[in-house]
């Protein structure tokens, strides 16, 4: 058969299809081609349609229009540097224990109420943040040193990023924020000695074999008080309590001495205070509860340019704007003291709890760039954030201590006969006491951020992308280190404010028209 008949079917087959759709065609055109969209570009994002992969012409361009992404975080926030529970500047000192004595300067006795709190002694110098207040000279005391230092370690928390924006012929923006949930660590230590600047001072009672309201002798193994300040440097005045007179007989006194202070003749001068048996008392905490919560969130705005497109170079693009970025930071520390014979002397303060928060409000200027490439349906994009902002600090602090100092300190196994001391009184402060610090500051902070993207072309305008981001910023107020362990108010040390904090972790989310 001649190859002529073939031919002249499929032209002829050809000729009747053009002929039958040419009119169709000019009657469905419309008088203006494309109808005006009440949001320009929306429909051609065309989401679920199959992607143009052709390597042919100038590959596979970049898309244009609207954009947008949500991701989930999972990032590593990094925790602030060591600090002491203390005062680092008293990281020992000496303070009274159960063998301890004091001695008899003689001072003690001839004090003058010139003092800002009635104590006053000529010839001394007044030491801690009162003056006119000044403990005894200790003989056999403790060594007391600021035993735990807080080391808290980073940890993975979960949160959310949202990008939003529109791109076209090379020019646009884009608004992204993101939150990461609270960040919450946790450290419980027992046995915990803690310093202050001005530690307590005051008198004791946990000596003396007599007890009241029925003078007898006892074994004293608990440490049972007699309601008399101790006679520490021996000298027969019982600090605020008066002088050991001798043996009552009647209205007179006789030898020998009983060891109980007695009320002097009427009309006779008082004893002063002797203030050589107040002494440095020890802080020691049976508990000690800390929790460090730290979160994160923060909000940009940027102008997007995209440079020419080169499929073999990929895909650049600049952007610079705003960024706020917000860092909350607290730190609550609770200690708690044994309220019984024979652990109580050693916190006179009782129970201590105080909560430090340091707010970071970043805000500043960025630049950055974004450079991806895309082979068939893979895609791996790179983008950085240069930060440089100004920190505004608000460091607050809250707290209170000697919760228990108004309460009877119960002894074990000792019958109702037993005298139930306060717990020690205080000459350098008042107890139990609150106080509340705040503190602004202005710091400089520089920041950068870094993201690695590996995406995946579902259909034309849907991708699916996993990724690395890194976000590091300097200058920032960490709450744990700025605690001033001094009483009697605490504190904020304004010299601790321009620590850095890391984070960094995974990404994964879907991505639409990017």
């Amino acid at each position: 058969m001649s190859i002529h008949n073939p031919l002249r079917r499929l032209l002829l087959v050809f000729g009747l299809s053009l002929s039958a759709t040419a009119p169709a065609m000019s009657q469905g055109l419309p008088n203006n081609v494309s109808e005006p969209e009440f949001v320009p570009y929306v429909e051609d994002l065309q989401l679920f349609e199959q992607p143009d992969l052709s390597p042919y012409g100038r590959g596979v361009r970049p898309p244009e229009g609207w954009f947008g992404s949500v991701e989930y975080l999972n990032l590593s926030v990094g925790a602030p540097g060591n600090s002491t529970l203390g005062n680092t500047n008293v990281q020992l000192q000496e303070v009274y224990g159960l063998n301890s004595s004091t001695i008899n300067t003689g001072t003690g006795t001839t004090a003058t109420n010139t003092g800002p709190l009635g104590v006053n002694f000529p010839g001394t110098t007044a030491s801690g943040s009162l003056p006119g207040v000044a403990p005894g000279t200790l003989i056999n005391g403790l060594n007391q040193f600021n035993t735990n230092d807080i080391t808290l370690q980073s940890d993975f928390t979960s949160g959310s990023r949202f990008e939003f924006g529109r791109i076209n012929d090379g020019r646009g923006w884009m608004v992204s924020t993101f939150t990461l949930g609270t960040q919450t660590q946790n450290e419980d230590l027992t046995n915990v000695s803690i310093n202050f600047a001005n530690q307590p001072r005051g008198f004791v009672d946990v000596h003396g074999p007599n007890v009241v309201p029925t003078p007898q002798t006892v074994n004293n193994a608990f440490f049972i008080g007699d309601g008399y300040d101790d006679d520490l440097d021996g000298d027969g005045i019982y600090g605020r309590h008066g002088r050991d007179r001798g043996t009552p007989q009647g209205a007179n006194f006789q030898n020998p001495l009983d060891g109980i202070p007695d009320r002097e003749n009427a009309g006779g001068p008082d004893v002063p205070v002797d203030y050589d048996d107040a002494v440095v008392l020890p802080t020691v905490y049976s508990k000690v509860f800390v929790t460090n919560k730290t979160g994160v969130w923060g909000v940009e705005a940027m102008k997007l340019w995209r440079l020419p497109f080169s499929p073999r170079g990929g895909v650049w693009e600049l952007f610079a704007g705003p960024r706020y970025l917000n860092i909350d930071d607290s730190y609550y520390v609770e200690g708690l003291s044994d309220n019984r014979n024979p652990q109580y002397w050693l916190n006179p303060l009782g129970d201590t709890r105080f909560n430090t928060e340091a707010e970071n409000n970043i805000v500043g200027g960025q630049f950055g760039g974004r450079w991806s490439y895309q082979r068939d349906r893979w895609q791996f994009s790179t983008e950085t954030r240069l930060f440089a902002a100004a920190n505004f600090q608000n460091i607050r602090q809250n707290g209170g201590y000697g919760s228990l100092a108004n309460t009877v300190v119960p002894t074990p196994g000792i019958g109702g006969n037993a005298f139930v001391p306060f717990r020690d009184d205080l000459i350098n402060m008042q107890v139990p006491a609150s106080f509340q610090s705040q503190l602004n500051a202005v710091e400089f902070t520089p920041a950068a951020e870094l993201r690695f993207n590996l995406k995946y072309q579902v259909f034309r305008s849907v991708y699916l992308q996993l990724g690395y981001t890194a976000l590091y910023a300097d200058g920032i107020a960490r709450a744990s280190r700025m605690v001033n362990y001094t009483l009697p108010g605490m504190g904020i040390n304004p010299d601790q404010n321009k620590d850095g904090i890391f984070m960094n972790g995974v990404n994964f989310g879907v991505i639409i028209n990017r």
